[in-house]
């Protein structure tokens, strides 16, 4: 995953950087380094897209759980 694609992920979350590597409990200048190697770690792109299937997931169920 490209740094730029981890940006539009991170947005698609309403997450910060700040905050992602707050949830990593890493240290946010960590997530810069990746800027500079302009690649994200195997494990980043692993819990990032979790993330994403969570809150799609957590979305769905709010739909369900407003039509009763």
């Amino acid at each position: 995953m490209s740094y730029e694609e981890f940006e539009k992920k991170l947005k698609k979350l309403g997450m910060t950087k700040k905050q992602f590597a707050k949830f990593l409990e890493i240290n946010h200048t960590t997530i810069t380094k990746w800027k500079i190697n302009k690649k994200i770690p195997k494990y980043g792109e692993i819990i990032i897209d979790y993330l994403i299937e969570i809150k799609q997931n957590c979305n769905k169920l709010q739909e369900i759980k407003d039509k009763f």
